[in-house]
């Protein structure tokens, strides 16, 4: 039997709505030249005459810096969902355990 495409459509975008729940951009940085210390805002490292600055920031100017909580907590997960901090550990263990 094969699915109408409308409901293909459908059914992906089901399948992928989780995943955009929890992406996130990918945060900017200030890169400094080795050679004659130019400055450039970008999320990536421009080449290996390049070193990492001052970041995280939020947008492109490098202007916006992302707060410490923002960094440090990790991303929630629905009830039973197991969590990513425990891979081996099941939702059952770790109800029992608190």
């Amino acid at each position: 039997m094969r699915l109408p495409t409308c409901l293909r459509a459908l059914l992906l975008i089901a399948a992928t709505a989780p995943s955009w729940a929890i992406a996130a951009p990918a945060p900017w940085y200030w890169w400094h030249s080795r050679l004659d210390g130019q400055r450039y805002c970008a999320q990536t490292s421009p080449g290996s005459g390049w070193q990492k600055g001052a970041g995280p920031y939020r947008n492109l100017r490098c202007e916006q810096t992302i707060p410490d909580r923002a960094r440090n907590n990790p991303p929630r997960f629905e009830p039973g969902q197991p969590d990513a901090r425990s891979p081996g550990e099941t939702v059952i263990d770790h109800l029992q355990s608190k």
